[in-house]
């Protein structure tokens, strides 16, 4: 994960000024922003969900027949259909 602002005041001043920046995105670059902004949303998701997995597996939670039939259902209910 990218480095992390403590201080609060630091994150507002930060969020007001990309607020600004945005604001001022020419109407053609709204859309590139947005992919922007949702691959930073994946990343966070993503090491949520990896943190939660490592927390788990830590804890045994975690077995290959766990996983196995998590798989199997849920193949059973998106079956692909390349």
């Amino acid at each position: 994960m990218p480095d992390m602002l403590k201080d609060e005041s630091a994150a507002q001043k930060l969020r007001q000024s990309l607020h600004q920046r945005i604001d001022r995105l020419p109407p053609s670059s709204l859309s590139a922003a947005d992919r922007l902004l949702l691959k930073i949303e994946v990343e966070q998701l993503r090491h949520e969900l990896d943190s939660g997995f490592d927390k788990d597996r830590a804890e045994s939670k975690l077995s290959p027949q766990k996983v196995g039939d998590a798989i199997a259902l849920h193949r059973a209910h998106h079956p692909y259909r390349g």
